[in-house]
């Protein structure tokens, strides 16, 4: 009997920067100022340029209380839109914590430095000297072609409207200490701060020991709409019946791209693996979802494969996602079955952003069960929905009437098969 052991690999609009990336928005920690303490969100505003659409690194300076320095366990991170002065629905939401691939925690400097808790409406002067830059993802021009890579760029980056109003939303979670987020001595946007009391209301962060403008020490960084060439979407692998192993991707939109190389290892390091495809396999560089098939024949029994995508830009720059791993044991069978019938697709969430209800479409080699989980952006399971679905395409709905706006995480899983897929909820 064939084994197969088959590790997926799934990303939500992963997209990693080549190069044309710049600061767009800077205020810098007055040294001698006060640190407000996080509870729920505290958020401040900024803008994206006209060019430079994608946020994809962001900057934050703290301190801790008393010079007490904790353990950062959890760093969620939201962007809002403006309304009217004030921060909106959340339009991205991300949770990160130190150790992750795209966070830095380093000293950055000292001063006297107050501290302030708006939920109780305490200050204390002259709290603490120390404060730190927390840096999420990294500004770099130009970005490296070819690994090893630097910390990267934010995997899934917010793209705003040019010379519109958002707001940074930041919750800081730490055990050990009390963290506060630096003000700063400039302010580029509206007039205060917020801090969130608690259902999405938003009150200034008014010190009337302080004597500026309330504002919070953030920096900005942006990306060009053309470095992001890929969003890609799901990348596995799964052998077929005659024991080649076959390659599947599916892309939300591509942009500037020559094609894609696969990859080929025994290893995991990726500088050990060879193209094993003759020629580009030709993108379709389209803003539609694009789905892609590699079979590989030269694959011999009893052993383990990792595969890498490589996606090369038209200017020459390359892209690596992986790898997957499969293992390949007690062959048999007949022919490699059609690609187009053999493997599972979740295809879409439609519509989205959506209220309060979507449809999930996905495909079936065959009928069988499938199972959606769904989960909020602090990785917590919201809903799960057992379908049974039929060979071919399906869809299923969901009705989020009971959950609060915001982005979800929908993983749907079948018995060799697993992709993920954003939902946005806005009310």
């Amino acid at each position: 009997m064939k084994k197969i052991l088959v590790v997926l690999f799934a990303l939500s609009l992963s997209a990693i920067f080549a190069q044309a990336c710049q600061l767009i928005w800077e205020q810098y920690p007055d040294a001698n100022g006060v640190d407000v303490a996080f509870g729920e969100y505290l958020c401040d505003d900024f803008e994206v340029t006209s060019s430079y659409q994608w946020v994809c690194a962001i900057n934050f300076w703290i301190s801790w209380q008393e010079d007490i320095v904790g353990t950062i366990t959890a760093i969620h991170v939201n962007i809002y839109d403006n309304n009217v002065n004030e921060p909106g629905n959340v339009l991205w939401s991300f949770t990160f914590a130190p150790g992750d691939e795209v966070t830095t925690v380093g000293y950055a400097g000292s001063g006297t430095q107050a501290f302030y808790d708006p939920a109780t409406d305490t200050y204390t002067a002259d709290d603490h000297n120390d404060y730190y830059l927390v840096g999420i993802g990294v500004c770099s021009d130009p970005y490296p072609a070819v690994p090893p890579y630097p910390i990267s760029h934010l995997t899934e980056p917010f793209w705003g409207t040019p010379g519109e109003t958002y707001w940074l939303g930041i919750d800081l979670e730490a055990t050990g200490g009390v963290p506060g987020w630096k003000t700063s001595a400039t302010d580029n946007g509206f007039v205060s701060a917020f801090w969130e009391t608690g259902g999405m209301t938003w009150e200034d962060v008014v010190i009337a020991q302080y004597d500026a403008t309330v504002s919070q020490a953030l920096t900005i960084c942006g990306c060009h709409e053309h470095t992001c060439p890929v969003e890609l979407a799901s990348f596995d692998a799964a052998v077929t019946h005659s024991n080649f192993v076959q390659l599947n991707w599916t892309t939300e939109s591509e942009s500037d791209l020559l094609g894609y190389n696969v990859l080929r290892s025994e290893t995991t390091a990726l500088n050990e693996a060879i193209p094993i495809n003759t020629e580009y396999i030709q993108a379709n560089n389209t803003t539609n979802q694009s789905n892609y098939v590699f079979t590989d024949t030269e694959v011999e029994m009893n052993r383990i494969y990792h595969y890498w995508l490589e996606s090369i830009e038209m200017n020459g720059q390359a892209e690596f996602f992986g790898p997957v791993s499969v293992t390949v044991e007690d062959g048999g069978g007949q022919t490699p079955p059609d690609p187009t019938e053999s493997i599972a697709m979740f295809t879409s969430v439609y519509p989205n952003p959506f209220n309060p209800c979507t449809s999930f479409k996905y495909s079936l080699p065959e009928a069988g069960e499938v199972t959606f989980n769904i989960y909020n952006t602090k990785g917590q399971l919201v809903d799960t929905i057992v379908h049974h679905g039929d060979k071919g395409e399906n869809h299923v709905g969901w009705d989020a009437a009971e959950q609060a706006s915001g982005i979800y995480m929908v993983h749907m899983e079948t018995e060799n098969f697993s992709s993920m897929r954003k939902a946005v909820l806005i009310k």
